[in-house]
């Protein structure tokens, strides 16, 4: 695969993930879970203009250029009810999407060019420490999930459990 078809496919990843994470972030119940969505957006946003920038200097692409997110991803998608999703199940898409992102960052950073692979291999950590922090809102979804079911259950007392 060529850098520039590379570059775009980053730069249609990052478009997005930016449109998800704005969209999990509006959704999101918890206050303490909104900053982080719209921080991972943000740094998705400040990533694709590194990128564009490099694309710019390698194509010679039109500055005009835009990428827009596509409605039909397989996450955080469009289509789907997002607002009946609790905050537990938004994590849980916005983690499918940074996996997907994963994915792409590695394809790239497998590129010879020099100066891809570092900004690739950066954000592949970045990526990781974005997972890392929305993992225990999954974790901690899920717990109050099953304390709630136990608390609903015959003996009621999930501490007996």
């Amino acid at each position: 695969m060529s850098v520039d078809t590379t570059l775009k496919d980053l730069l249609q990843t990052c478009a997005d993930l930016q449109d998800g994470f704005w969209q999990a972030a509006a959704h999101a119940q918890r206050d303490d879970l909104q900053p982080i969505l719209q921080q991972t957006a943000v740094q998705w946003n400040s990533f694709a203009d590194t990128i564009f920038a490099l694309l710019l200097q390698i194509d010679h692409t039109s500055p005009d250029a835009k990428w827009k997110a596509n409605p039909n991803r397989a996450w955080m998608n469009h289509y789907e009810d997002i607002e009946a999703k609790n905050d537990r199940r938004i994590c849980q898409e916005c983690l499918h999407g940074l996996d997907i992102a994963q994915a792409e960052l590695r394809k790239a950073a497998a590129l010879s060019h020099p100066q891809v692979r570092q900004l690739v291999t950066e954000q592949l950590q970045i990526s990781a420490d974005q997972m890392a922090g929305l993992q225990p809102y999954v974790a901690n979804g899920l717990r109050q999930s099953i304390s709630r079911q136990r608390a609903n259950s015959p003996g009621g007392d999930p501490s007996v459990h």
